[in-house]
């Protein structure tokens, strides 16, 4: 008799609503967790094929290639590709914004510049060119070091600026 009464209060209706709450609230965390994973393999928590961004000045001098949204202390890149107007000049000068080298920091810069000079808000790195070559093209490697926005410039010798952010996740 005693377990007839235990089967009962099992299915009462009190228990019926316990349960739906129940299962209403595992299908909601299940969607939860599959929405964090949709997000995260299209890089909306880090790289990924939604957040890569190509940038061009407004004269078409400077492209730049990275990624809006990365993480903190995994390694990123910056291509940056610099044509010049003067076809017969042996260097060309590439400027970076001391925002961008305040938080980051640089673990590679390939081409190797020649020289690297501080000039007010910038560094300008001086890169040679191939003879006849249009464009440079730098590829900068770094990591973060600061969580939130990070916002700066790229310029080119012409004095053309490109204004960037991307923004850093935990």
């Amino acid at each position: 008799m005693a377990a007839e009464n235990q089967t009962a209060s099992l299915e009462s209706a009190a228990n019926l609503r316990r349960q739906k709450r129940e299962w209403i609230a595992e299908r909601c965390g299940k969607v939860l967790m599959l929405l964090i994973v949709l997000a995260a393999i299209l890089g909306l928590l880090g790289p990924g094929p939604l957040t890569w961004s190509t940038q061009v000045s407004s004269d078409q001098s400077i492209h730049a290639e990275h990624h809006r949204v990365q993480r903190y202390q995994a390694p990123a890149e910056l291509v940056i590709q610099v044509a010049s107007k003067e076809e017969q000049a042996s260097t060309a000068q590439l400027g970076l914004s001391r925002s961008l080298i305040d938080q980051v920091t640089i673990e590679s810069i390939i081409p190797r510049p020649q020289t690297v000079t501080s000039h007010g808000d910038q560094l300008l790195y001086s890169f040679s060119r191939a003879t006849g070559a249009d464009e440079l093209r730098v590829v900068i490697r770094y990591q973060n070091n600061d969580f939130g926005w990070c916002k700066y410039s790229v310029t080119s010798l012409e004095g053309q600026t490109l204004a960037l952010s991307h923004f850093v996740c935990p």
